[in-house]
C-alpha cells in the first residue's frame, strides 16, 4: 500500500500528540501538520480564571469543555474544593488528575460536551445544579455550535449556567495555513484530518479566501475524516463533505485507528478513493506566500 499523506489541522500541541498516534501506522501514513487554530491564554482569560476562583463556592460543578481550559486554570489549589464536581471530556479526565489533582464526578461514555449533558439527564440530579462552563473564546473565527449546544441543553436540564472563557481561539495567520491548500488543490494531500469543530471553520474560511467560493471543492476531493459527531456536524455546516466519522472518539490513539480502518477498506467502513482521479484545475490563488 502507498503511504498517504494526512494534513493534521489541531492546534501544534494537540497536532503533535495525534501524529504520535499515527506513528503506529507508519506504513500507510506520513503526516503534515499545519494548525488552523491557535490558542492562548489571555490577560482578559485570566482575571476570568480569578473571579471565577473568587466566586467558586456560588457553584456546584465545573465542565472543562477541552483539556486547554484545563491548562488554563493550572495554579490554583483545585483539589481543597470538595464541593465542586469537576466534569471533562473523554481522555482530559486524565487531565483533571494530573493538572488540578482532582478526581471527575463521573465520566460520560461519549467523549463529548453534550454527552456530559446526556449523562448528567441520565442521573437525574440536574435540576437546580450551578454549574461554570469553561470554555474557549473565539477571537477572529465563527464560534462553532458546541459550547453554544451544551449549555442550551444544560439550561433545559433546569441547571443554571455560566460560561467562563478561560483561553483563547483565533485562526492561525492565512499564510501559516497556505501549505494545507495548497498541497489539496495539487492533490499532494489524501486525507484532511479535523478534530474540532473550530478547526472546520478555520479552515473553511481560509481556503475561501486563498481560492474563492468554488474553493472547498478541492478539499472535497481528498477524504475528509472528523474525530468524533460534533466535529463533523461542523464540518458539513462549514460546506464539507465528510467521509469518515470515528465511531471511538475518546482519544487519538481511537481516531489514527479508525483512520486506519478507513483507508484499508474496513468491512464497515466505505474506501474512498475519490482523490485519486478526476481534478479539475481553474482556481485562481487571491493572495501571495
Amino acid at each position: 500500500m502507498n503511504r498517504q499523506t494526512v494534513i493534521l489541522t489541531a492546534p501544534q500541541h494537540y497536532a503533535l500528540r495525534l501524529a504520535r498516534a499515527l506513528e503506529a501506522y507508519s506504513d500507510r501514513f506520513e503526516t503534515v501538520v499545519v494548525p488552523m487554530v491557535c490558542s492562548s491564554v489571555t490577560t482578559g482569560n485570566k482575571a476570568a480564571i480569578k473571579e471565577f476562583w473568587r466566586h467558586r463556592s456560588h457553584f456546584d460543578a465545573a465542565a472543562f469543555m477541552s483539556r486547554k481550559a484545563i491548562e488554563a486554570c493550572k495554579g490554583h489549589p483545585w483539589h481543597t474544593e470538595s464541593n465542586l464536581a469537576f466534569l471533562a471530556i473523554g481522555k482530559d479526565n486524565e487531565a483533571l488528575r494530573e493538572s488540578l489533582h482532582v478526581e471527575p464526578a463521573f465520566v460520560a461514555s461519549e467523549a463529548s460536551p453534550m454527552g456530559i449533558a446526556h449523562e448528567w439527564q441520565k442521573r437525574g440530579d440536574a435540576q437546580g445544579k450551578r454549574m461554570a462552563v469553561l470554555a474557549p473564546l473565539f477571537d477572529g473565527l465563527e464560534e462553532p455550535l458546541t459550547v453554544p449546544d451544551f449549555i442550551q441543553k444544560a439550561t433545559s436540564l433546569g441547571m443554571e449556567t455560566t460560561r467562563i472563557n478561560v483561553y483563547t481561539n483565533s485562526p492561525t495567520p492565512l499564510a501559516h495555513r497556505l501549505l494545507a491548500y495548497e498541497m489539496l488543490a495539487r492533490q499532494e494531500a489524501h486525507i484532511l484530518a479535523l478534530t474540532s469543530g473550530s478547526e472546520a471553520v478555520a479552515f473553511c474560511t481560509g481556503m475561501k479566501a486563498v481560492y474563492g467560493n468554488g474553493a472547498l471543492d478541492m478539499a472535497n476531493r481528498a477524504i475528509v475524516a472528523c474525530m468524533g459527531p460534533y466535529t463533523a456536524q461542523q464540518a458539513r455546516r462549514s460546506g464539507l463533505e465528510v467521509d469518515m466519522v470515528a465511531s471511538q472518539h475518546s482519544s487519538f490513539h481511537d481516531f489514527a485507528r479508525c483512520m486506519a480502518e478507513f483507508t484499508c477498506g474496513h468491512p464497515t467502513k466505505v474506501n474512498c478513493v475519490k482523490f485519486s482521479t478526476g481534478f479539475s484545475a481553474g482556481f485562481t490563488r487571491k493572495i501571495e506566500k
